[in-house]
């Protein structure tokens, strides 16, 4: 796309970006970038798969790459958790109370987990698999179980409350929240399923979803673009920018790929 106001966008936007780029400013994500141009869910997505690269760190084991992805974990799962820390923390009265607000927290936390899939959903992005429908029906049960022993502590909390600790305006804004979540995981069920349906994939990731919003094109805009990162890494290599070596794997790599394949190759230069 041309940077010039009024101007009509370029048709090949990264054989332009190739034909323009310094040698010394060239950047695999920006070559990405350039060729979804005139896609704009996929140059968002893949700006924050190449943001979620550059932060993460150089180099970590697999256990920290797992312990990283446990509080989305948790969240995902509080709808089956929810009661049972309740039922495991809830010995005496105030103990009860402080279980109920735990998992009002996971609560709240899920409900913003669900919008946010939602919002993605809006924008285009794929979301939904036949495991999280089902994980989401299975969660609908749980929620009520954990509401209505949130509510039965939340009745005990009021009638016991004393000025000095007024303990059930913060479980029952638990219970609030506790409903809330039950409600999102009921209204998810037909959501995942219809998007599981067209044989959409949830992404967890930016990559994931950097790659599903790839997916999601028509057969003839990923072709042309497909087209035009051909021609581009061919006159890059013209240009003596990248090897000819560095251009044969570029072409291996998918779509949505070509920064994570030039970060992940052996030989390759990380250039970000």
């Amino acid at each position: 796309m041309s940077d010039i106001p009024g101007t009509a966008p370029t048709p090949d936007p990264a054989t332009d970006y190739a034909r323009r780029v310094d040698p010394a400013g060239f950047s695999w994500s920006a070559l990405e970038g350039a060729a979804f141009r005139g896609h704009p869910p996929v140059a968002q997505a893949l700006a924050r798969s190449s943001a979620e690269r550059a932060e993460a760190p150089a180099s970590g084991s697999g256990w920290g790459r797992l312990l990283a992805g446990l509080p989305a974990f948790v969240v995902l799962l509080a709808p089956v958790l929810a009661p049972g820390v309740i039922i495991a923390f809830g010995r005496g009265a105030d103990a009860r109370v402080g279980a109920v607000v735990v998992a009002g927290v996971l609560a709240v936390a899920h409900v913003l987990l669900r919008v946010g899939e939602w919002v993605r959903l809006g924008r285009g992005i794929p979301v939904g698999t036949p495991r999280e429908a089902l994980l989401a029906a299975i969660s609908v049960p749980f929620g009520l179980l954990a509401t209505v022993l949130a509510g039965m502590v939340a009745a005990a909390a009021a009638a016991a409350a004393s000025p000095a600790a007024p303990a059930a305006p913060a479980a029952w804004a638990s219970v609030a929240a506790l409903a809330a979540m039950t409600a999102s995981c009921v209204v998810a069920v037909p959501v995942l399923r219809r998007a599981a349906k067209r044989g959409l994939a949830l992404p967890r990731t930016a990559a994931a979803e950097a790659q599903a919003a790839v997916d999601s094109l028509d057969r003839s805009d990923r072709a042309a673009v497909t087209a035009d990162v051909a021609s581009a890494l061919a006159l890059l290599a013209e240009r003596g920018v990248i090897s000819d070596v560095e251009r044969d794997r570029a072409l291996r790599a998918p779509l949505a790929g070509l920064e994570r394949h030039a970060r992940s190759t052996e030989g390759a230069p990380h250039r970000a």
